[in-house]
């Protein structure tokens, strides 16, 4: 009778949010950071009332990256910009240069 004292690390097709692996930014996403104080719920809100959706954060300056969840014109992420640094919820909102 044998023991395998090691196997090969298996391939994981997958990355968590929060993961420092940089990994290609879509056109169109934008960096969000919303105030410590805002809940989850409202959050959630914003981003259906947006239509958007988390792909990426937070990191550790709590930002987290959110793309459109439908296709949008392309002047539509200047536009959502605008209306998430109106939100008193979000310490900042920023297009995210592509790498």
């Amino acid at each position: 009778m044998g023991v395998r004292l090691a196997a090969p690390a298996p391939s994981h097709d997958y990355r968590t949010l929060s993961s420092a692996t940089a990994q290609p930014v879509p056109q169109g996403a934008i960096r969000v950071v919303p105030d410590a104080k805002m809940t989850v719920a409202d959050w959630d809100r914003l981003l259906h009332a947006q239509q958007l959706q988390v792909i990426g954060g937070p990191n550790e300056m709590g930002a987290y990256t959110v793309v459109p969840a439908q296709p949008q014109p392309p002047a539509q992420p200047q536009q959502t910009v605008q209306q998430l640094r109106a939100n008193p919820g979000i310490r900042m909102a920023e297009i995210v240069s592509a790498p």
